[in-house]
């Protein structure tokens, strides 16, 4: 039996799959909204969803200017 810790890393791999695959609708089932994302010392809001939804194109493509390739998470677990 996993402990809740455990889930949660197990939740956050998945959803970083996700993420790396650029499936919003298999990230938005790890998410919870609304959801707040802290990144380079900005707030971002989503309050649903379809909020959600309406940037990931746009986040694809700036990723790929970057030359993204994927996120590497490392876990103990």
């Amino acid at each position: 039996m996993k402990t809740p810790s455990q889930d949660t890393i197990v939740a956050f791999h998945n959803w970083n799959n996700a993420f790396n695959n650029r499936d919003a609708e298999e990230q938005i089932k790890y998410m919870h909204f609304p959801h707040l994302r802290l990144a380079n010392d900005k707030y971002q809001l989503w309050d649903t969803p379809d909020d959600f939804r309406k940037l990931q194109e746009s986040m694809t493509e700036n990723l790929m200017k970057e030359n993204w390739n994927h996120i590497s998470i490392y876990s103990i677990y």
